[in-house]
């Protein structure tokens, strides 16, 4: 306990960039160790998760007991065209999920060459929420364990020299799930095709899937993700916005420009 006790002094000091002044404390008034209340998860009376004060959410702050339950939503509680891209949480797979986030974790590490990543992976080889604890472990009731996105797109359409036009669905812009990790887009595809452009645009444009963040490639930019809180978030499972300028035509030094 002393050391954990240091570890937070220390970790409170040395912030320079957050404006939380914590302290841990082992007296009887401390309010981690002494009210384990529960609410319930994402509005289901019979799933509870643990209340986690603000001061608690951060993982810089060591916790002794924080155990929290455990939730996957069955597979054959989606819907029929969803089922397919649940991550199963049988113990068997739960092995090879572990083992596949702390895989990923190391060869980001060596991709990025720097050890702040967008997300670490737990002790036990789940990926842990950039959010902080939430009072429940597991993959709740999203889809993937880790980040689960939503595609947001920004399609750009050029009407003049000094003109650009915004397409949005309704009055905002179009946005899909991302369910699987190809290097094909199928949703970009049918979005563009209710714009009416050519097959051979929509083969291009929509086979850019895997760039990474601040790359664009053949008039399509992917421009960034972001954490987004959502009721279904666990400590291992979230979502987040991940945002792409889709440009109806061929002017790559625009998004330097726009986005920059």
């Amino acid at each position: 306990m002393k050391s954990i006790n240091l570890w937070n002094d220390a970790m409170i000091k040395s912030s320079t960039d957050s404006d939380i002044n914590l302290k841990f404390t082992n007296d009887t008034n401390d309010t981690w160790n002494n009210l384990f209340e529960t609410i319930p998860y994402d509005q289901m009376a019979n799933i509870q998760k643990l209340i986690i004060a603000e001061n608690y959410r951060s993982y810089h702050i060591l916790i002794t007991n924080y155990c929290p339950p455990f939730y996957c939503k069955s597979v054959n509680d989606f819907s029929n065209d969803l089922q397919k891209y649940v991550d199963i949480s049988t113990k068997g797979n739960l092995v090879l999920l572990k083992k596949y986030w702390k895989r990923w974790q190391q060869n980001k590490m060596l991709e990025l060459f720097q050890f702040s990543l967008p997300f670490t992976v737990d002790a036990s080889g789940l990926p842990r929420n950039p959010n902080g604890r939430q009072g429940i472990a597991g993959r709740g009731n999203h889809l993937k364990f880790g980040p689960n996105l939503l595609n947001v797109y920004v399609l750009i359409r050029k009407i003049d020299n000094n003109h650009l036009m915004i397409l949005l669905e309704g009055n905002t812009f179009p946005t899909r799930w991302r369910l699987s990790n190809g290097h094909y887009d199928e949703e970009l595809q049918l979005i563009l095709r209710n714009n009416l452009l050519s097959d051979s645009d929509i083969q291009v444009l929509s086979n850019q899937n895997l760039l990474n963040v601040g790359e664009i490639k053949n008039g399509v930019a992917h421009v960034k993700r972001v954490p987004v809180a959502d009721v279904r978030d666990t400590d291992n499972a979230w979502m987040e916005h991940d945002v792409w300028a889709i440009f109806l035509g061929y002017i790559i030094f625009f998004f330097f420009f726009f986005f920059n």
